[in-house]
């Protein structure tokens, strides 16, 4: 099923490649955002990453679950934020 779901993710921004990307204003779609956007979207739901564990720190999730899922987000998030921040300044030169 998740294969299904990532084929025809690929398939919609494949086919809006070409489609002018919001800069502002409110758009769901991730993939219609310029990299500005993205990036500031990844700051965000890093933000409230953060809050998700203290939520099952609260919730009294193992440590050593919490520190794994920690980690595995800050570097996802942080590979994700370096990412956008490149794509965005080299659009921003061009």
């Amino acid at each position: 099923m998740d294969m299904i779901g990532s084929i025809m993710s690929h398939k919609v921004e494949v086919m809006s490649m070409n489609d002018e990307k919001v800069d502002k204003g409110f758009e769901l779609a991730y993939y219609k955002l310029s990299y500005r956007r993205r990036f500031i979207r990844t700051l965000w739901m890093m933000a409230w990453g953060i809050l998700a564990l203290f939520f099952l720190h609260w919730l009294g999730t193992s440590v050593y679950i919490l520190v794994i899922v920690g980690i595995i987000f800050a570097v996802v998030g942080f590979v994700q934020a370096f990412h956008n921040y490149k794509l965005w300044k080299k659009e921003e030169n061009e």
